[in-house]
């Protein structure tokens, strides 16, 4: 099985941020049986972004996608998904619900702008995150999987 990971955001790129996704989710496969083909990271921009994904789709048949599932302007991962895969995104309200009620554990009045982060393509399976927002997704096509994951490495 051909597996890759991709990372996404400026940051890593830039070095503001360290970028220890693919040493971490590697170490994982590993402990699987499973190895890590390729690694690429990826600023935060649609075309780069598509690009990567379309030859990951194309050449490896497990694809792993970290970041961009956030809230703000930047995050557009998961729109890129979507539109990778022509699939419309879907407002699911548990997970919405979800993400509320981590702000209220905390005492925290939630941004408006959280919502976006309940938005998953349609037909995708969600992944539950327990330790932040952003929740991720997988789905299989064609004897292909991809998941995608909140960038924040403890989520």
């Amino acid at each position: 099985m051909r597996i890759e990971v991709i990372t996404t955001g400026s940051e890593l790129l830039l070095g503001q941020v360290l970028n220890s996704h693919p040493g971490y989710l590697s170490g994982r496969l590993a402990l699987l049986g499973l190895e890590l083909a390729r690694q690429t990271a990826v600023p935060d921009g649609r075309e780069a972004i598509a690009e990567v994904l379309a030859e990951a789709w194309r050449r490896s048949d497990l694809i792993i996608v970290t970041g961009g599932l956030g809230p703000t302007s930047d995050d557009i991962t998961r729109d890129v998904v979507a539109e990778f895969f022509q699939k419309p995104l879907e407002y699911q309200a548990k997970i919405h619900e979800k993400i509320l009620g981590y702000f209220r554990q905390r005492n925290l009045t939630p941004p408006e702008l959280v919502k976006v982060q309940a938005m998953v393509p349609k037909g995708m399976e969600v992944l539950a995150n327990d330790v932040g927002t952003a929740p991720g997704f997988w789905f299989e096509e064609k004897g292909k999987m991809l998941a995608v994951l909140p960038g924040p490495p403890r989520e």
